[in-house]
């Protein structure tokens, strides 16, 4: 009974070493993909709670790969555009110590939707990569600035 279950095991584990392998350099070798020749940015906001609270600074941590590898950027920084009305903050950042990882501080004036596109120098010139639509929560009104309500 075990022998019955160890051969097919045994099998399926062999086929995934394999296949990991083959995933793990498909960017190697004389026909790589196109997409290795891409340059890709991400961001996150990290401890931040994924929340961008306009008025407050909100630090932010972009990944610059290419072919899946780390990139050598010279220079790093991210373009918020207010949806609303077309108004453009430029954040940029500065490296984190890791290849590949950028950091930067983001203050902005007004919640609501805003695009946000990296700009990235490289050895190839500049690039702008459009990243994804955020949502900036409206500024927290400090508690001696609530308005009065009236005594019943």
């Amino acid at each position: 009974m075990i022998r019955r279950l160890l051969i097919p095991l045994l099998g399926s584990g062999l086929l995934l070493a394999a296949s990991a392998g083959i995933a793990m350099a498909k960017c190697e070798g004389p026909n790589p993909p196109a997409f290795c020749s891409q340059v890709v940015a991400s961001m996150d906001f990290g401890s931040s709670g994924s929340v961008l609270r306009a008025g407050s600074d909100t630090p932010i941590r972009i990944w610059v790969t290419q072919g899946e590898q780390p990139l050598a950027a010279s220079s790093v920084a991210l373009v918020f555009a207010r949806i609303a009305d077309g108004s453009t903050v430029r954040a940029v950042a500065a490296p984190a110590g890791e290849a590949g990882l950028w950091r930067s501080d983001v203050n902005l004036p007004a919640g609501g939707g805003w695009t946000v596109v990296a700009e990235i120098v490289g050895a190839d010139g500049m690039q702008r990569l459009p990243l994804e639509t955020v949502r900036a929560a409206a500024p927290l009104t400090p508690p001696g600035n609530q308005p009065a309500t009236p005594a019943p």
